[in-house]
């Protein structure tokens, strides 16, 4: 991957075996091709522990592993339409994957929308709907709601015309979050209790975890927190069991959030960490921020005003770097509060 052996500048034997006695391991993420796929620099690394213990059993790597593109990352895209049209649409929507995950939206959708041509030139009304699906997800996540709901519509049409339920589930959870972020919570209700019952007609596991967490998040901002952690908690344990280790900081970071509303800080606290601390391992940059910033809250909360302002500080950076630009705001004038508040406590 790299084009390098471990340990390349050491010319001896024993230094090296005393490197991995100490634990200087060769850095996986380093490399600019390494950096894009940190789900599995961090499984290498977990290999690599000294301590047996903490190594992940053979299970565990076959369910990260299962959550990969199986791509080799190219961390130089090349823009003219031989190259790109030399590239399979399968391979495309990986690569998409695989930006999206680390919440690159530019690049997620510039591969998901190279697919949906040369979709769309085949004929391919499959992988169509699954280009436009993705694609109305991107938007969604970056608050172009008005862009995704005819990318939703599309799919949703195409998807009936094939008799995909799966997809057709798919396109309506989208659909339901959509809703939701308008504050629409009736109707996002309404669409995630109709994808319940497909799921499970279809007997889809990982469909209804996503669906419960969704579920969660309404009940969330309606302040019904018993029923939040109720949903929020059953779709955790899916979650743990299939290894999917994107779905599962979203729900860590749902579920302290609850905690966090409800005042139980050292719940909170500890719950927004393992998901700091997931999203690290699998380049989550959205669920970096996102879990900085509410720990940012909190000792804003608890006055602790330097610590805050650091949280905010690096909060307001990664979303800027992810061109999440409100979010972006709102940290940086959430830190300018903290440093305000900091000089404030320091003149007195």
């Amino acid at each position: 991957m790299t084009n390098s052996v471990p340990f390349e500048n050491v010319r001896k034997d024993a230094i090296i075996i005393k490197h991995v006695i100490d634990g200087k391991l060769p850095s996986v993420t380093d490399h600019a091709r390494m950096s894009l796929i940190r789900q599995l620099c961090s499984l290498m690394a977990g290999c690599w522990s000294v301590d047996p213990t903490k190594r992940p059993t053979a299970g565990d790597c076959r369910k990260s592993m299962s959550w990969m593109p199986m791509i080799v990352p190219e961390p130089q895209r090349h823009s003219d339409t031989a190259a790109s049209r030399a590239r399979s649409p399968a391979l495309l929507m990986k690569l998409g994957k695989m930006y999206q995950v680390q919440g690159d939206c530019a690049n997620a959708s510039k591969n998901y929308e190279e697919a949906l041509d040369i979709y769309t030139e085949n004929s391919d009304s499959a992988g169509k709907a699954s280009a436009l699906l993705k694609l109305a997800l991107v938007c969604g996540d970056q608050a172009r709601r008005n862009e995704a709901i005819p990318l939703y519509s599309e799919a949703l049409q195409i998807y009936n015309d094939i008799g995909d339920r799966q997809g057709k589930a798919a396109v309506l959870w989208g659909l339901a979050t959509t809703h939701k972020r308008q504050r629409k919570y009736s109707k996002a209700v309404a669409f995630y209790s109709e994808v319940l019952h497909t799921l499970d007609d279809i007997n889809d596991e990982q469909g209804r975890a996503d669906t419960l967490r969704g579920l969660a998040g309404v009940h969330r901002v309606q302040k019904d927190y018993g029923q939040a952690l109720d949903c929020y908690s059953k779709a955790l344990n899916v979650y743990t069991k299939t290894g999917d280790q994107l779905g599962k900081t979203i729900t860590l970071w749902g579920l302290a959030e609850v905690h966090r509303l409800q005042k139980e800080y050292s719940q909170a606290v500890a719950l927004f960490s393992e998901s700091l601390q997931i999203s690290t391992d699998i380049g989550n940059r959205f669920g970096i921020a996102n879990a900085l910033f509410c720990l940012a809250d909190i000792h804003r909360d608890h006055d602790r005003h330097s610590e805050a302002l650091r949280f905010y500080e690096q909060a307001s950076k990664i979303f800027g770097q992810i061109g999440n630009t409100k979010k972006e705001a709102g940290a940086s004038a959430d830190a300018a509060r903290a440093r305000r508040r900091l000089e404030a406590a320091g003149a007195e």
